[in-house]
Protein backbone atom coordinates (compact mmCIF):
# COMPACT_ATOMS: atom_id res chain seq x y z
CA UNK A 1 0.00 0.00 0.00
CA UNK A 2 1.58 3.31 -1.03
CA UNK A 3 2.19 5.91 1.66
CA UNK A 4 1.19 8.67 -0.80
CA UNK A 5 4.23 10.82 0.04
CA UNK A 6 5.03 11.22 -3.65
CA UNK A 7 1.43 11.91 -4.58
CA UNK A 8 1.12 14.50 -1.80
CA UNK A 9 4.41 16.11 -2.84
CA UNK A 10 3.27 16.32 -6.47
CA UNK A 11 -0.01 17.91 -5.40
CA UNK A 12 1.82 20.46 -3.24
CA UNK A 13 4.31 21.26 -6.00
CA UNK A 14 1.45 21.77 -8.45
CA UNK A 15 0.27 24.67 -6.26
CA UNK A 16 3.63 26.46 -6.53
CA UNK A 17 4.42 28.68 -9.50
CA UNK A 18 7.94 27.72 -10.58
CA UNK A 19 7.83 29.48 -13.94
CA UNK A 20 10.44 32.05 -12.85
CA UNK A 21 12.85 29.31 -11.75
CA UNK A 22 12.18 27.38 -14.94
CA UNK A 23 12.92 30.49 -17.00
CA UNK A 24 16.11 31.10 -15.02
CA UNK A 25 17.39 27.57 -15.63
CA UNK A 26 16.37 27.82 -19.28
CA UNK A 27 18.52 30.97 -19.63
CA UNK A 28 21.42 29.26 -17.84
CA UNK A 29 21.03 26.24 -20.13
CA UNK A 30 21.09 28.45 -23.25
CA UNK A 31 24.06 30.42 -21.93
CA UNK A 32 26.05 27.22 -21.41
CA UNK A 33 25.10 26.01 -24.90
CA UNK A 34 26.78 29.15 -26.30
CA UNK A 35 30.06 27.98 -24.77
CA UNK A 36 29.71 24.33 -25.70
CA UNK A 37 27.79 21.69 -23.79
CA UNK A 38 25.76 22.54 -20.69
CA UNK A 39 27.02 20.97 -17.46
CA UNK A 40 25.39 17.82 -16.16
CA UNK A 41 24.19 19.81 -13.14
CA UNK A 42 22.50 22.43 -15.31
CA UNK A 43 20.84 19.81 -17.52
CA UNK A 44 19.70 17.86 -14.44
CA UNK A 45 18.19 20.86 -12.66
CA UNK A 46 16.58 22.22 -15.82
CA UNK A 47 15.11 18.78 -16.59
CA UNK A 48 13.71 18.52 -13.03
CA UNK A 49 11.91 21.84 -13.42
CA UNK A 50 10.65 20.81 -16.86
CA UNK A 51 9.18 17.59 -15.46
CA UNK A 52 7.44 19.50 -12.65
CA UNK A 53 5.89 21.94 -15.12
CA UNK A 54 2.15 21.63 -15.74
CA UNK A 55 2.83 21.85 -19.49
CA UNK A 56 3.07 18.45 -21.19
CA UNK A 57 5.64 19.64 -23.76
CA UNK A 58 7.91 20.73 -20.90
CA UNK A 59 7.54 17.32 -19.25
CA UNK A 60 8.38 15.62 -22.56
CA UNK A 61 11.50 17.76 -22.94
CA UNK A 62 12.54 16.98 -19.35
CA UNK A 63 12.15 13.26 -20.02
CA UNK A 64 14.24 13.65 -23.19
CA UNK A 65 17.04 15.36 -21.23
CA UNK A 66 17.01 12.64 -18.57
CA UNK A 67 17.15 10.02 -21.32
CA UNK A 68 20.25 11.74 -22.73
CA UNK A 69 21.84 11.92 -19.26
CA UNK A 70 21.08 8.25 -18.68
CA UNK A 71 22.97 7.28 -21.85
CA UNK A 72 26.15 8.57 -20.18
CA UNK A 73 25.37 7.07 -16.75
CA UNK A 74 22.97 4.10 -17.20
CA UNK A 75 22.64 3.15 -13.52
CA UNK A 76 22.10 6.64 -12.14
CA UNK A 77 19.22 6.30 -9.69
CA UNK A 78 18.18 9.96 -9.96
CA UNK A 79 17.90 9.82 -13.74
CA UNK A 80 15.90 6.59 -13.58
CA UNK A 81 13.63 7.99 -10.87
CA UNK A 82 12.89 11.20 -12.75
CA UNK A 83 12.25 9.28 -15.97
CA UNK A 84 9.69 7.18 -14.10
CA UNK A 85 8.20 10.23 -12.36
CA UNK A 86 8.04 12.26 -15.57
CA UNK A 87 6.22 9.50 -17.42
CA UNK A 88 3.90 8.98 -14.46
CA UNK A 89 2.94 12.67 -14.39
CA UNK A 90 2.36 12.59 -18.17
CA UNK A 91 0.05 9.62 -17.58
CA UNK A 92 2.29 7.27 -19.53
CA UNK A 93 2.16 4.38 -17.06
CA UNK A 94 3.74 1.77 -19.31
CA UNK A 95 6.87 3.88 -19.77
CA UNK A 96 6.83 4.91 -16.11
CA UNK A 97 6.66 1.24 -15.09
CA UNK A 98 9.61 0.41 -17.32
CA UNK A 99 11.79 3.12 -15.75
CA UNK A 100 10.83 2.35 -12.17
CA UNK A 101 11.61 -1.32 -12.79
CA UNK A 102 15.03 -0.31 -14.12
CA UNK A 103 15.58 1.71 -10.93
CA UNK A 104 14.51 -1.22 -8.76
CA UNK A 105 17.07 -3.42 -10.52
CA UNK A 106 19.75 -0.97 -9.40
CA UNK A 107 18.26 -0.40 -5.91
CA UNK A 108 15.71 -3.14 -5.12
CA UNK A 109 14.79 -1.76 -1.68
CA UNK A 110 14.59 1.93 -2.55
CA UNK A 111 11.48 3.12 -0.66
CA UNK A 112 10.86 6.05 -3.01
CA UNK A 113 11.00 3.76 -6.04
CA UNK A 114 8.74 1.19 -4.38
CA UNK A 115 6.18 3.88 -3.58
CA UNK A 116 6.32 5.26 -7.12
CA UNK A 117 5.89 1.73 -8.48
CA UNK A 118 2.70 1.34 -6.42
CA UNK A 119 1.36 4.65 -7.78
CA UNK A 120 2.18 3.58 -11.33
CA UNK A 121 0.48 0.21 -10.90
CA UNK A 122 -2.54 2.01 -9.43
CA UNK A 123 -2.58 4.28 -12.52
CA UNK A 124 -2.42 1.24 -14.81
CA UNK A 125 -5.29 -0.38 -12.90
CA UNK A 126 -7.38 2.81 -13.13
CA UNK A 127 -6.69 3.09 -16.86
CA UNK A 128 -7.77 -0.54 -17.28
CA UNK A 129 -11.00 0.01 -15.34
CA UNK A 130 -11.76 3.13 -17.37
CA UNK A 131 -11.08 1.24 -20.58
CA UNK A 132 -13.40 -1.56 -19.51
CA UNK A 133 -16.12 0.97 -18.61
CA UNK A 134 -15.81 2.64 -22.01
CA UNK A 135 -15.93 -0.69 -23.84
CA UNK A 136 -18.84 -1.84 -21.66
CA UNK A 137 -20.71 1.41 -22.30
CA UNK A 138 -20.13 1.18 -26.04
CA UNK A 139 -21.34 -2.42 -26.06
CA UNK A 140 -24.50 -1.39 -24.20
CA UNK A 141 -25.18 1.43 -26.67
CA UNK A 142 -24.69 -0.94 -29.59
CA UNK A 143 -26.96 -3.56 -28.03
CA UNK A 144 -29.72 -1.04 -27.33
CA UNK A 145 -29.29 0.42 -30.82
CA UNK A 146 -29.57 -3.07 -32.31
CA UNK A 147 -32.76 -3.79 -30.34
CA UNK A 148 -34.31 -0.49 -31.42
CA UNK A 149 -33.32 -1.09 -35.04
CA UNK A 150 -34.76 -4.63 -34.93
CA UNK A 151 -38.04 -3.30 -33.47
CA UNK A 152 -38.29 -0.60 -36.17
CA UNK A 153 -37.58 -3.10 -38.95
CA UNK A 154 -40.07 -5.60 -37.48
CA UNK A 155 -42.87 -2.98 -37.54
CA UNK A 156 -42.37 -2.42 -41.27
Amino acid sequence: MPTNNIKRQLEQEAQIDTSAELEGFHKQFLKEIQYGTPSVGTIFTYACFLIKSPIKEHKEQGVAYFTELLEKDPDNREYLYFLALGNYTMEEPTQAKYWVQQLLQVEPHNPQALELQELILEQIKQDGLLGMAIVGGAATVLAVGGIVLAAVLKKR
